[in-house]
């Protein structure tokens, strides 16, 4: 039986401006790139999930069978991480 993606959040508004941003991200992503890992950071409702799920949109076609997201913002303990990834992958 084949793997059913989940969903991930969808917008209803666009996505304006943070351009340099999004560039910057969508370039750590690529395959070529050979990141294993990219964290963005910065204050809570900066817009951090937004833009990686703007990045993750555009660049669907080199990922379509393995893009999930894990939210992170429950976590109270360092182990329960892996807990929360196993359960979105």
């Amino acid at each position: 039986m084949p793997h059913k993606q989940p969903e991930l959040p969808q917008y209803v508004t666009s996505f304006v401006g943070r351009e340099q941003e999004l560039a910057r991200l969508t370039a750590l992503l690529v395959p070529e790139a050979r990141n294993r890992l990219v964290t963005i950071t910065g204050m809570g409702g900066s817009g951090k999930t937004r833009l990686a799920l703007h990045a993750v949109s555009l660049l669907h076609p080199h990922f379509a069978d393995c893009i999930c997201l894990v939210e992170l913002a429950s976590i109270q303990q360092p182990l329960q991480v892996a807990r929360a990834v196993a359960r979105a992958i």
